[in-house]
């Protein structure tokens, strides 16, 4: 983080110095910055522009071998001689970026923004986050650098309809090595958009509302360790089951008639419930127990070989 805030208020003091000759150079310096930033990667920038305090750069690639593909097609810096005597970047904006991390599905973030930058902190701003089913909404952080360690804290996320607050600490201990740990509170999270984004329908619709509290912590691409609990609103909802192959394990796992199984998992309104979520010899394990007026209903949903 470090270099490459260095790399931005060079680039950003050669532009004032020389705006019609230094173009060439503002390339040459921005890809040698990137280079440095991430190791062993190969850089390329297909073009730059100038406005009044403002650098951009366009169509950035950044790759490093079979492990990831960055690719963003244009990036503004933002900047104030008075802030950069004292080493400040007002704003650092990013558009249309995506990562494509190996063997991870790819990225994609439609607008990132980089606040009061400086070697030490920041804040950060993102419109929403894509990752195969999985979509967010706005996201506002604080950021701190400490030699290899990247903080976000408070962290706030637009999610499932609800909000998600916490932390993030990310270790980047060598080229590719990178660990990670995220501990944060759920409040109002809508069940429905989670089956449906997730695109789960087929095998049953819930309704509903969650809160609860998760820490997960991995390293690379792998998660290593996850463990949550949430709980219902007053409210309750409904659960209908439509998978045939799970309720016929139920029945056989409970030893009851398959049609009593069907019938009770049917239109079940419960009034309270708890999930609880963790990881079992790689794979993402939710146990879910209910209570309404009809009684109790529980079921375990298995996620195999979860990353």
């Amino acid at each position: 983080a470090k270099i490459l805030f260095t790399f931005i208020v060079l680039i950003a003091a050669l532009f004032i110095t020389g705006y019609f000759f230094a173009r060439p150079i503002i390339l040459s310096l921005g890809r040698l910055g990137l280079e440095n930033s991430f190791k062993g990667a190969s850089v390329s920038i297909k073009d730059c522009g100038f406005q009044p305090n403002t650098l951009l750069f366009y169509n950035i690639e950044i790759r490093e071998g079979k492990s990831y593909d960055i690719k963003i097609r244009e990036a503004r810096i933002v900047y104030d001689l008075k802030a950069l005597l004292k080493k400040n970047i007002s704003r650092v904006s990013f558009n249309n970026v995506s990562f494509d991390a190996k063997p991870l599905k790819t990225f994609s973030a439609e607008g990132i923004d980089a606040l009061n930058l400086n070697p030490y902190s920041g804040e950060i701003h993102i419109q929403k986050i894509s990752y195969d089913n999985l979509k967010t909404g706005e996201i506002k952080s604080m950021v701190e650098f400490r030699g290899n360690t990247i903080t976000m804290n408070p962290l706030n996320i637009n999610f499932l309809g609800g909000s998600i607050t916490g932390n993030l600490n990310i270790l980047i201990s060598g080229p590719g090595v990178i660990k990670y740990d995220f501990n944060f509170k759920a409040l109002d999270l809508n069940i429905r958009s989670f089956v449906e984004d997730f695109k789960l329908i087929d095998k049953f619709e819930m309704t509903g509302r969650l809160g609860g509290a998760v820490s997960l912590a991995g390293s690379g691409a792998a998660i290593d360790e996850i463990n949550g609990t949430f709980f219902t609103d007053k409210n309750g909802g409904i659960l209908v089951v439509k998978d045939a192959r799970f309720l016929e394990n139920i029945a056989k796992n409970s030893k009851q008639p398959l049609d009593i199984i069907v019938e009770s998992f049917k239109n079940y309104n419960y009034n309270s419930g708890i999930l609880k979520l963790y990881m079992d010899n790689g794979n993402l394990v939710m146990d879910i127990n209910l209570n309404g007026e009809r009684g109790k209903r529980s079921l375990t949903i298995v996620l195999h070989d979860f990353k």
